[in-house]
């Protein structure tokens, strides 16, 4: 009869304990493990790795950007695609097509300098222009359409400083 009663007790604090640990592990925020450039581990309420933002600004710019890309909205507010499906047209109608290649990106408080090239083409003719930007971006929840929760929100050309 002490026996059972040692293992009853035994049995109910490792039941306990085990009910502890469940516990702990379930309320922790989810580990994303990213695949794309190597293994990384990110935790899912942790500010984007650098190497993910420009990544993010290279796919989000391309598809703003170049008329032969198929844009994917999951990565442009509402107002960019309206922008970008403007533009595609006013392209379109004149024969021209754009693609805009990424260089670098520097943070600056609450916005991204990118510096870009723009490649205007015109039938054979092309024209390339240095194309600084601008960049704004809003974090959303990660999600198989954008595996990197951020949204490009706004993508202005700076104004060139002319030196005399």
């Amino acid at each position: 009869m002490e026996l059972l009663k040692i293992t009853n007790i035994t049995l109910t604090g490792i039941t306990l304990t085990s009910l502890t640990l469940v516990m702990v592990v379930a309320t922790k925020a989810p580990i994303i493990v990213d695949r794309s450039s190597g293994l990384s581990i990110v935790a899912q309420n942790s500010d984007s790795p650098d190497f993910e933002i420009e990544n993010f600004l290279e796919a989000a710019l391309s598809a703003r950007f170049n008329t032969k890309t198929k844009a994917s909205l999951a990565y442009l507010s509402p107002e960019l695609a309206k922008a970008r499906e403007i533009d595609m047209r006013e392209f379109a109608e004149k024969n021209v097509s754009q693609h805009v290649y990424f260089k670098s990106v520097t943070k600056d408080k609450n916005l991204y300098l990118v510096d870009t090239d723009r490649v205007l083409a015109v039938g054979k003719l092309r024209s390339a222009l240095s194309f600084p930007l601008k960049v704004y971006l809003e974090k959303t929840s990660r999600s198989e359409t954008n595996p990197y929760g951020l949204k490009l929100i706004k993508a202005e050309k700076m104004k060139e400083v002319k030196s005399e």
